[in-house]
């Protein structure tokens, strides 16, 4: 099924005030969803932005088959490619600027190196393969214009196979870890409709194993965005988070509460979203609300971009080589060539 969130999409066309060469997209192969973001460079107040244009995305489940199967099996590899195929044809409407990333499903798949190889030459594009530490970087990038320029902060962006979690002073990068565990893996080992309190409970405990992970901290503010904090406040109300949402514990519970006694059909039906994505907001809400107690915060604020943002900024600033980790004192993009806004 395929999301798309543009009035653009229609006629295909970039926007009267940005020629294509102002134009990126971005394509994430990510662990649950392939999302697309075509958008246009734009500085304000001094720090780099990407106002969005068109954003499409598809649920491909990659995560939970790679955790029980441990590969990429032939049935996923064909929907990758002819997801990333479609992509890259309305991505080419607008510009011929279009970067492509895989995160942690491709890379704990056994034959990432036999799929993705033969896949970027097919489509004409390089993909990418991000390592966990990137992938935290270019998520801090994406939402770094949003955080406070002051004061400790933690920046959690969790999807269906890794959750990466940066730590900041102001908007300077201090520290960030990937830590393998998402929505689609520790849902994977939840089986029923809803999830039985006993199996919900042990994929508690695995959780808090990989909570260790964590980076230390006294953040004043915490912060949100992927895939899990995005459905979770879509799951309060009918339509994406604004520019900025808030998910505090009391919602966290109020959404476990209604996600471990509805059927994720029922749910669907009422909401709209598609019930595979239902399937991962149960165990989604239980690793942000875990991290949330972690660092002792009651709440935390959902900032709508992320990691496709920061993959057009950082390709923007560095593009032969914006997919590698890079020191933290090299995750400020250039603001050069950035049309002021």
């Amino acid at each position: 099924m395929e999301k798309s969130g543009s009035k653009k999409e229609q006629d295909g066309q970039p926007p009267a005030a940005a020629s294509r060469a102002d134009l990126w997209a971005a394509i994430d192969v990510g662990s649950a969803t392939i999302h697309l973001l075509v958008g246009a460079l734009e500085e304000s107040d001094g720090q780099p932005g990407v106002r969005h244009i068109e954003s499409r995305a598809t649920v491909l489940d990659l995560g939970v088959d790679v955790a029980q199967e441990g590969a990429i099996g032939e049935k996923a590899a064909g929907r990758i490619a002819s997801t990333l195929t479609r992509y890259v044809k309305v991505a080419k409407r607008y510009t011929d600027n279009i970067v492509i990333a895989a995160t942690e499903a491709s890379r704990s798949a056994s034959n990432r190196a036999q799929v993705l190889g033969p896949l970027s030459e097919s489509i004409g594009y390089p993909v990418h393969l991000l390592s966990g530490r990137r992938e935290a970087q270019l998520g801090f990038l994406g939402v770094q214009s949003s955080l406070p320029s002051v004061g400790c902060q933690v920046v959690i962006d969790s999807g269906g196979a890794s959750t990466e979690v940066s730590v900041t002073d102001g908007r300077g990068l201090k520290t960030s870890t990937s830590i393998p565990l998402g929505a689609a893996v520790l849902g994977a080992g939840i089986d029923g409709d809803p999830p039985p309190p006993l199996a919900w409970a042990l994929e508690a405990v695995r959780l808090g194993k990989a909570l260790r992970m964590l980076p230390k901290a006294e953040p004043v503010g915490l912060w949100a965005t992927g895939g899990s904090a995005h459905n979770l406040v879509g799951l309060h109300r009918s339509r994406r988070p604004a520019r900025t949402s808030r998910l505090s514990m009391a919602k966290l519970e109020r959404s476990s509460r209604r996600l471990l006694q509805n059927r994720a059909k029922a749910i669907s039906k009422r909401t709209g979203e598609d019930p595979r994505r239902v399937k991962l907001l149960a165990p989604g809400a239980l690793i942000l609300g875990a991290i949330m107690q972690h660092y002792g915060a009651v709440e935390c604020t959902v900032l709508a971009p992320g990691v496709r943002d920061g993959m057009i900024l950082a390709a923007h600033a560095s593009p032969d080589d914006w997919w590698k980790d890079a020191p933290a004192r090299k995750t400020v993009p250039a603001t050069r060539g950035i049309r002021r806004v």
